[in-house]
Order: C-alpha cells, then sequence, then structure tokens
C-alpha cells in the first residue's frame, strides 16, 4: 500500500511539473487584451488548471486559458483585495483572473452558466 501512494504522490508531483511548464510556455510572456503581460503564475492557478476529483472540480485547457486572456467576452472591473488587485477576464468556456499590476495569473474556473453567457 505504502508504495502505492509514494506512487500517486510522485505521479501528482510529474503532473503538476508538466502543467506549470505548459503555462510557462503557452502563457507568461503573453499580452491580454487588455496590455497586462502576463508574468508569472501563483501555485492556486496551476492547481486549478489541473483541476480536483476530491472537490469536484473540472481542470482547464490551457489554449483555453490563452484564448481567454485575448478575447474576452466580457472584462470584469479591477477589484482592490487585501493581497492586490484582480480583474477578470470572463468567457464562455472559462473565467481567469489576473493581478493587473503584477501580471500574475491568480486563479481560472470553468465559467458557470450564471456567470457565463449561455
Amino acid at each position: 500500500i505504502k508504495s502505492s501512494a509514494a506512487s500517486d504522490v510522485y505521479k501528482r508531483q510529474e503532473l503538476y511539473k508538466s502543467i506549470s511548464k505548459k503555462i510557462d510556455d503557452n502563457l507568461i510572456g503573453t499580452i491580454t487584451s487588455n496590455g497586462i503581460k502576463i508574468t508569472d503564475k501563483s501555485k492556486h492557478f496551476i492547481s486549478r488548471v489541473i483541476g480536483s476529483v476530491e472537490q469536484r472540480r473540472n481542470g482547464v485547457n490551457v489554449k483555453d486559458v490563452l484564448d481567454v486572456l485575448q478575447n474576452p467576452a466580457r472584462l470584469g472591473d479591477i477589484r482592490k483585495l487585501k493581497n492586490g488587485k484582480s480583474q477578470r477576464f470572463i468567457g464562455d468556456l472559462l473565467t481567469a483572473t489576473v493581478n493587473p499590476d503584477t501580471g500574475v495569473l491568480i486563479q481560472v474556473n470553468p465559467t458557470t452558466r450564471r456567470k457565463g453567457f449561455k
């Protein structure tokens, strides 16, 4: 049983590294529709791209994140939070949140019907 658990941890770590590299290769350095240069990503963002079976949270495609950053159906207002600013890029498939001052990708979620345009 221990080797199976260790194998699962290793697989999760490898998936995390793989997705992190995919984000670096496809998103870091790109410019959003309103001129924000994407500079980095949070650990939370990587986790949201991957998704979670336990939390019943679907993952998202990195190419879809790029699309919503460059072609959002709607752009949210800049919100000032205690840990910095955030702005939502809302599309039919997903909603991505970026810090407009630092260019850091904060999080991403599949767009719900309540927030989207379906």
